[in-house]
Parts: C-alpha cells; sequence; structure tokens
C-alpha cells in the first residue's frame, strides 16, 4: 500500500503497554491505530489520552465477522474437528456478530462469549480466568481470543486455544481509513487560525493606557513569533494574529499559549480567542466568537473550532432553561453594566439605565433576585436626595452561560 514512509511502528506484549508507546508517539504522529479494541480502549482511559486523539484521530483494527470466519475455517480443517465443530469460549468479539457468523455456517451459536471489558474497564487476566474456567469445567473444549497475551497464557496452561487474527482485508481497510484521517489531519493543521487578542476597554483607566497598550502589542508579537505568523490587524484594544491551526494547537498543548505571551499585569484584562476556518475571514469570525466566551467566563484563552458552535448553542439553550432568563435580557444586561458597577447599584440606577421606570426596575431587581442571579451587598448607597438604599451585587458570570457565543457585537468594529 506503499505507507512504509508514513507509519511508525511499536510493539507490545501486554495491552496496557499501549499508553505508554502511545505517549512517546504523540509528539510525531497525527493518526494512532490500534491492533484491538483492547489496547485502543485501554490508552483511551489513560492521562495521556489527549484531545488531539479523541478527536477522530484515533481507531482500532476491528475483530469482526470476516477475521471469525476464518478462524472457523482454520478449525475445521483440524483432524479431530473435521466431523463435528467443538463447543468454544470466545473473547473481545461482539456477541451478536458471533452469533450471526456461526448461524451462517450453519453451526450451533456459541454460549460463553466473554466481554472484552466489565464496567467499563478492561483486563486480560480476567478473560484468561474465564476461558480457564470454562475448560476446567468442560463447558467448552477450545478457546478462541483476539488477545495475544491471553492466547500465551491458555497455551502455557496447556488449554486448546487458537488466535483470532485480522484478515488482510480488514487490515487494508483500517489503514486506508488511517491514511484519510491522515489526510484530513494534514489538512486541518494547514488551515488558517486567528488569534484575536483583546484588552478589555472597561478596565482600562487613563492614566495607564498608553503602557496597557504598548503591553498589548508586545504580547501580540511575541504571539505571532510563537505561531510563526504575522499581526494583520492592530487597534488601541485588539491585535490580530493569523498563522496556521497546526502551530497554534502545538502551542496551546505546549501551554506557549497564553503562558508565554501573557504577563502577569494583563491578567483578568486581556482576553485571547483563537478559531480556525478555511479562510482568513472564517478564522477571524471564529476567534471573535471563542473572544466571547473568554472575556464573559472570565478565562484568558478559548479557542472555538469549526462544527462546535452548535454545542455551544445547546449549552447556552440548557443554561436558559436552568435560569429562566432569556438570552435577550442576558445581553442587554452585560451591555448595561459595561458602564455600571456590577458589585454595586441600586433599583434606580438599573431602571435609569435600561429606561425603564423605577417600579419597573424593581420587579426587574425581583426577577433576578428569584434566579439567585442578583444578591443585595450589604451596603447602602445615596441615591439621589433622601435616605440611602439598598444597594445589589450581580453575578455577571452567570449571566455569560445564557448569552449565545458570538451574539455581542464584535470588539473593534
Amino acid at each position: 500500500m506503499q505507507l512504509t514512509d508514513l507509519i511508525a511502528s511499536r510493539i507490545y506484549t501486554r495491552p496496557d503497554e499501549a499508553p505508554t508507546l502511545t505517549a512517546e508517539l504523540q509528539d510525531i504522529c497525527q493518526v494512532f491505530l490500534y491492533t484491538g479494541r483492547a489496547p485502543y480502549i485501554l490508552c483511551k482511559a489513560s492521562e495521556n489520552w489527549s484531545d488531539s486523539l479523541a478527536d477522530q484521530r484515533a481507531d482500532f483494527i476491528p475483530h469482526g465477522g470476516t477475521d471469525l470466519y476464518r478462524t472457523i475455517s482454520a478449525l475445521l480443517l483440524l483432524p479431530q474437528f473435521r466431523s463435528s465443530f467443538p463447543p468454544v469460549s470466545i473473547d473481545s468479539i461482539n456477541a451478536s456478530n458471533a452469533t450471526e457468523a456461526f448461524d451462517e455456517l450453519g453451526l450451533a451459536v456459541p454460549r460463553h462469549v466473554i466481554p472484552l471489558t466489565i464496567n467499563g474497564s478492561i483486563d486480560p487476566d480476567y478473560v484468561t480466568k474465564e476461558h480457564m474456567r470454562l475448560f476446567d469445567r468442560g463447558d467448552v473444549r477450545f478457546c478462541l481470543t483476539c488477545i495475544g497475551v491471553v492466547y500465551e497464557e491458555l497455551r502455557r496452561a496447556g488449554i486448546p486455544a487458537m488466535r483470532i487474527v485480522h484478515s488482510r482485508a480488514v487490515i487494508r481497510e483500517s489503514l486506508d481509513k488511517a491514511r484519510l484521517a491522515l489526510d484530513l489531519s494534514r489538512a486541518e493543521a494547514a488551515q488558517v487560525a486567528a488569534c484575536v487578542i483583546y484588552l478589555q476597554k472597561t478596565r482600562l483607566r487613563r492614566e495607564n493606557r498608553q503602557s496597557l497598550q504598548r503591553a498589548l502589542l508586545l504580547a501580540a508579537r511575541k504571539c505571532a513569533h510563537l505561531l510563526d505568523g504575522r499581526i494583520v490587524r492592530q487597534a488601541g484594544h485588539e491585535v490580530v494574529v493569523l498563522a496556521t491551526r497546526g502551530a497554534a494547537e502545538h502551542c496551546i498543548k505546549s501551554g506557549l499559549l497564553p503562558g508565554e505571551i501573557l504577563p502577569k499585569h494583563l491578567s483578568g484584562i486581556v482576553a485571547i480567542g483563537i478559531g480556525y476556518g478555511a479562510s482568513a475571514s472564517v478564522a477571524e469570525e471564529q476567534g471573535r466568537k471563542a473572544l466571547d466566551t473568554a472575556a464573559l467566563c472570565s478565562r484568558p484563552l478559548a479557542v472555538m473550532k469549526p462544527g462546535q458552535l452548535k454545542r455551544h448553542r445547546a449549552e447556552n439553550l440548557q443554561a436558559v432553561r436552568r435560569l429562566k432568563v432569556s438570552p435577550t435580557l442576558a445581553r442587554r444586561l452585560i451591555d448595561v453594566f459595561a458602564s455600571l458597577d456590577p458589585e454595586n447599584f441600586t433599583a434606580n440606577e438599573l431602571a435609569r439605565a435600561f429606561r425603564l421606570n423605577p417600579r419597573s426596575g424593581r420587579r426587574l431587581i425581583s426577577l433576578l433576585r428569584g434566579q439567585k442571579l442578583v444578591r443585595e451587598c450589604g451596603i447602602e448607597k445615596l441615591d439621589g436626595p433622601g435616605r440611602p438604599t439598598r444597594a445589589y451585587r450581580i453575578a455577571l458570570s452567570r449571566l455569560a452561560e445564557v448569552l449565545p457565543v458570538g451574539s455581542r457585537k464584535s470588539r473593534g468594529r
């Protein structure tokens, strides 16, 4: 198949060695193909399992009907079983696939199909003991296994066993899928990445505005250097850097973004949104949507991948149902509190900002208090002539959960 130059192979003795081998190859391989379900499951459950592997970049060669037919044929060729097929135990193959294969061949359906996973975990030693138990009890005369270490243990114990191995057709099909996944990975790595670095204007003071803007530009230059990209737009409070998706994901995985570009004095003031796309405009649009998430949820960095927006909208809908506050009201409140102190405001101040009469302002406060979004902050303040009135505090971070991603006005536009 002319894949020699594309494959870095590693050999394991036991399936539980596969996670360590995977970790060794993560920096040089874009796609991982495991020889069976067992090492794949063990790798997926390990702490080394990364987002890139989970994102359709890892797969296993399945043991299915074709492999089972091949093994049954080999078993029927043995002299002692030519006249009658023995009762067998099988592991790693789905019970329905085993039933279908035996039924199509006119053989008695096997009653002992050992599941590979128990309570979501895999234990080859348990599978070995089950085969041995069934054989010692006389329920089976032959054991069929997909796991190499199980086969070796059964043979050492003197139990007749045969390993279910992949046919060439199954291997070829899996390698074709892996090559397609590699092509997709390379295409995605070559996608445009837009890094939007935004200095929150509400946090700027007149006396430190220029120094913070200089720090923002310095951070953007560091970002462009790390990503091997270029600065394409610069405003007083915002810089856009274009690079490739592969470079961006490598820097995020390595902790260089945001760690290497944001000094401590910019923490909580600067938000970074990274988006990917087939063109610079699409990537920048995704980056701004990610920036909304980062800024509203008080995170220094957020990434918006293609197709991720649909999931965010579903999460926002759940938040709306939970909080019983509409996205429109949440958006208006967040816009209002860009100029109103969210830690210390009165009902009249909120009413004036909303252009409501005082009674409607108090009703709005009651609504928000009922949803536990607003509470009294324990102080009173003067709000015009007369005696002091109650002051409140609002949980803007919870309102951000309701606000649909990308629905705020784009910054700098």
